[in-house]
């Protein structure tokens, strides 16, 4: 009988809030682009930082198996090509700017992999504060995408009561099965999806509003046990996008009508922040009446 997957142990801070920005061309650095980065690479960092909890120093030691495992990834040359994307990945936490690792090598089936102190010092952080959470690898293996791994993430910080700032309109339900609406204005849609650099609207359009055929969110995150859909808000007068709603919820559950009963709520949760919209509009509709 297989031994049951570890799940990974991240630290709530980094689920929640992190961002990741490719590191900038400097003349005469080794360091390579982060350009490329992916959902597998949020992974590998996360099992990255699970090692990182019984650390001695900064060098982890990391075992293949223990990667595969977590990750699903056999082949040495693309947990290689991810390690190098980590190198070039800068993590944006807190007014601090990190590389995610420093370096790493490997020997046979063993990988050193070297990660900046201030890395460390955040897992500590979060150990010490019992701000972690359980994340099941088979749960997030193929959100391929940046942006499906940093909503999944999101989530579990949400989940953990950790929730977006304040001038992010957040709303959930409560019970077993929480479900999200989340209305992100555009300047803060990086707090969300955890990236740096601001994307253009044909950019958010393409990549994280579901009713385009190229958005991985949907596609992704159903395969992880959730619903998504997220639409732009645009402006009324010129119709530019000014920011988007999420509506987020878990569709699995062990047995049972549960994934039923969960989509029911998702859809609630759309229908009744619709509703508040219009209820909204036409409060402000009477107010501006003369």
């Amino acid at each position: 009988m297989p031994r049951p997957i570890q799940p990974i142990n991240v630290p709530l801070p980094i689920l929640g809030h992190a961002r990741y920005a490719a590191a900038g061309d400097i003349r005469g650095s080794s360091r390579p682009s982060g350009k490329g980065f992916t959902g597998d690479d949020i992974l590998l960092f996360w099992t990255i930082l699970d090692g990182a909890r019984s650390i001695s120093g900064e060098r982890l030691i990391l075992l293949q198996p223990r990667v595969k495992a977590a990750t699903g990834r056999e082949h040495l040359p693309r947990v290689e090509a991810s390690l190098e994307r980590l190198r070039g990945t800068d993590l944006m936490l807190n007014n601090n700017v990190m590389p995610c690792i420093k370096g790493w090598t490997r020997e046979g089936s063993t990988w050193l992999i070297d990660i900046d102190r201030r890395v460390i010092a955040l897992v500590e952080e979060a150990l010490n504060a019992k701000a972690m959470a359980s994340i099941t690898p088979s749960a997030v293996r193929g959100l391929s995408s940046r942006y499906s791994m940093a909503l999944f993430g999101r989530w579990a910080a949400w989940e953990a009561s950790d929730y977006p700032s304040r001038d992010i309109d957040f709303r959930t339900t409560g019970g077993a099965l929480p479900a999200y609406n989340v209305r992100v204005p555009l300047d803060r849609l990086p707090d969300v999806f955890g990236y740096y650099d601001m994307l253009r609207p044909s950019e958010i359009q393409r990549l994280l509003a579901t009713a385009s055929a190229t958005c991985p969110l949907q596609r992704e995150l159903y395969k992880a046990g959730f619903a998504v859909d997220t639409y732009l808000e645009r402006d009324g007068i010129d119709q530019r996008v000014r920011g988007l709603d999420i509506w987020l919820s878990r569709i699995t559950l062990d047995g049972g009508l549960g994934p039923l009963n969960a989509r029911a709520r998702h859809l609630g949760i759309a229908s009744n922040a619709a509703r508040e919209a219009r209820d909204r509009n036409l409060i402000k509709s009477d107010r501006s009446d003369p």
